[in-house]
């Protein structure tokens, strides 16, 4: 088998075939430059680039979906982003959480990591991941551990008190 590019090598696995070697990447919470997208997206590109990697998965603050949601955070380089006010103070809480745009606040600014890398990286594979919120490893709007789960359809009294 010969060589592939990056670009195909990924795209042979997306497609289910066998690429030459198994596609490589790496990523990591770097919470010093998370909060800016120029810094965290030149952050990538030199890591990118340092180590040669098959595509970039950009990374998201840990943070993200709480914060568009209006949760308050005191920021920390060494440690991130530590919640300081939540916006579920109670079940009933869940019900006044509105769809988030995403062209606005947290989202704007994995839009515009993703813009930043496209423009330097032309060719090369990037992937944005956006989770599901309830996935996002208890970063909800509430005050970590979420003390709630979620059970059954939105429309329906969803939620209920973990003991």
């Amino acid at each position: 088998m010969t060589d592939m590019t990056k670009k195909k090598r990924v795209r042979a696995v997306i497609d289910g075939k066998c690429p030459d070697r198994i596609p490589v990447s790496f990523f990591q919470h770097n919470h010093a430059k998370e909060k800016e997208p120029r810094i965290l997206a030149g952050h990538m590109l030199e890591v990118n680039r340092r180590y040669d990697w098959d595509f970039i998965r950009i990374q998201s603050r840990n943070s993200y979906y709480a914060e568009a949601w209006g949760c308050k955070f005191q920021w920390s380089p060494g440690a991130g982003p530590e919640m300081q006010d939540c916006i579920i103070k109670s079940v009933q809480d869940f019900r006044s959480l509105k769809p988030i745009p995403p062209t606005e606040g947290v989202f704007a600014e994995h839009v515009a990591v993703a813009r930043l890398l496209g423009e330097e990286l032309a060719g090369t594979v990037t992937l944005c991941t956006d989770y599901a919120e309830p996935t996002c490893g208890g970063n909800t709007p509430c005050r970590e551990p979420c003390p709630y789960t979620v059970r059954g359809s939105p429309h329906e009294g969803f939620h209920e008190k973990r003991s």
